[in-house]
């Protein structure tokens, strides 16, 4: 399962963000999940520092009015989370350059601006991105399985599984 992060500042910005991924989630069957949708990024570095292997997907506002924005929050990401797909969402195009000076490699910069056609449409392309990195990039790890499960096509740790039974009923 991929866990999905999102930090936005504006709670209404917050709630159109999560509408627009679990529609997708949903209408596509990802196997995908939203973790933590907050306004302030306390929680989410709680998470990213308890956790390993999160391979998580990141929506985050630059501007967070906290003590640290959301350039300084996809670092703590980067470090902790090496293969974290990060999306920031913003209305400071201004500060797109600081993107590549902090070495954050982001997947995209959608500013708010934007109609909201064109924002939904490109959160969507980041998830369809990030679904196709999930199905195809971990296949060749000889420690995860890829199963199909009726429509879903999920990946599990080979650690986590004890025992693999068929039923004669599907």
């Amino acid at each position: 399962m991929i866990p999905i992060f999102i930090c936005e500042d504006n709670v209404i910005q917050k709630e159109n963000l999560e509408t627009i991924i679990y529609k997708k989630i949903l209408i596509e069957e990802y196997d995908m999940k939203i973790v933590e949708s907050v306004t302030s990024p306390d929680r989410i570095i709680d998470y990213i520092n308890n956790n390993k292997n999160i391979d998580g997907i990141y929506f985050l506002d630059i501007d967070l009015n906290n003590d640290i924005n959301g350039i300084q929050l996809g670092s703590m990401i980067r470090e902790k989370d090496p293969n974290a797909k990060i999306i920031f969402i913003t209305t400071h195009s201004e500060l797109l350059q600081l993107t590549f000076e902090y070495k954050l490699e982001a997947l995209d910069y959608i500013l708010k601006d934007s109609s909201s056609a064109v924002v939904e449409t490109k959160i969507v392309e980041c998830l369809e991105i990030a679904n196709s990195y999930y199905l195809s990039e971990k296949v060749d790890n000889p420690n995860k399985i890829k199963l199909k499960i009726g429509n879903i096509t999920k990946l599990f740790l080979l650690e986590d599984i004890m025992f693999v039974e068929t039923t004669g009923t599907p």
